[in-house]
């Protein structure tokens, strides 16, 4: 499976390259949905927020830590 917008694929890549023998196991250790993570992999479309905080970082010149307040 691999996602077919960039969060998906990044989400996707995310779980890939741990050594979570499965989805699900990976999920359960992040203490994340399963179901989410599964919905968003495989998105035709990006959620609104992303598309949003995107295009403030494009506009802003910020970096995403900085965005995201670290």
């Amino acid at each position: 499976m691999k996602g077919k917008t960039r969060l998906g694929r990044g989400l996707y890549m995310a779980f890939a390259e741990t050594s979570m023998p499965s989805m699900r196991e990976f999920c359960d250790f992040a203490n994340i949905s399963y179901s989410r993570m599964q919905t968003l992999i495989q998105a035709e479309e990006e959620p609104t927020l992303i598309r949003f905080l995107r295009a403030v970082k494009r506009a802003s010149g910020k970096s995403w830590d900085e965005i995201l307040g670290r």
